[in-house]
């Protein structure tokens, strides 16, 4: 059972407050609301692109012999136990909120992949930084923090770094629709997504587009689990109920977004 909201464990948060203030900003809330955040988020697998898209995008490629995988901003290990369990993959998983390691640990356990899953705390940022000493992996994944290493052609030359020629990226982002693209002049469109994409010479070998009826449903699902949390942490919690409803007024308007406008897509790119 989790602990009373007003009494979270200060072990859970990130020791840097400033990266605190980005991972909050990266989850649509406030800095205020981190402390809050595994509460508010407890009842959801993950936060990125969901296990059965990354399924559907992998169904027919050819994966590396290279079984080492990177995923950068795992979560709670979501993609981690499914490229463990079904395509044998070792993977390590670095998430900056230990409350979500340790959520990926105790499930990587309970699925008994344990040994195939690793997971560490850490920057992501710091992660992609460091030098690549040894064997590159076979495949990197960011599937939930896109925007953190900059714009797409920045991220995916930051994490081609550390995949192996032939490798696979796997990348969640979205990008509007062309009707859309002058009240959205911040978002991509499709082709210009995918030239960002490709920027560096790699190949777009595999697209899951997240729409339609399952993914609106999925998306309710979703605010439904996190708006009965906000309701009960509201209470516990009046001080910060403001900021408490203003997050899922957010979420709602992310969500009125990604099944109207704009479109969430997963593309695996083969490395030139």
């Amino acid at each position: 059972m989790p602990a009373p909201a007003n009494r979270f464990d200060p072990d859970d948060l990130p020791a840097d407050a400033a990266l605190g203030e980005e991972i909050a900003a990266s989850l649509d809330a406030d800095s205020c609301l981190l402390p809050h955040l595994p509460y508010l988020l407890q009842d959801l697998d993950d936060f990125g692109a969901r296990p059965s898209d990354v399924r559907r995008a992998l169904t027919d490629v050819t994966l590396p012999d290279h079984r080492r995988v990177l995923d950068l901003g795992c979560g709670k290990g979501a993609v981690p136990r499914l490229l463990a369990l079904e395509a044998q993959r070792r993977v390590l998983g670095v998430d900056a909120m230990p409350a979500f390691v340790a959520a990926a640990r105790d499930r990587a356990a309970a699925a008994g992949v344990a040994n195939d899953c690793r997971f560490v705390v850490g920057d992501l940022r710091a992660a992609v930084a460091r030098s690549v000493r040894g064997r590159p992996y076979g495949m990197v994944c960011l599937l939930a923090a896109v925007g953190a290493l900059g714009d797409l052609p920045e991220t995916v030359g930051s994490l081609r770094r550390w995949v192996e020629p032939g490798g696979l990226i796997l990348i969640d982002d979205a990008y509007c629709e062309d009707d859309a693209r002058e009240e959205l002049p911040d978002c991509l469109n499709r082709g210009e997504t995918h030239a960002a994409l490709t920027s560096h010479g790699d190949r777009i070998i595999a697209e899951v587009v997240c729409d339609g009826p399952e993914t609106t449903a999925f998306y309710s699902d979703q605010i439904a689990k996190i708006e009965r949390r906000a309701l009960q942490l509201a209470a516990q919690c009046p001080d910060d109920a403001d900021d408490i409803h203003a997050y899922v007024a957010r979420q709602r308007e992310e969500i009125a977004l990604l099944t109207g406008p704009v479109v969430g897509a997963l593309w695996v790119l083969r490395r030139g």
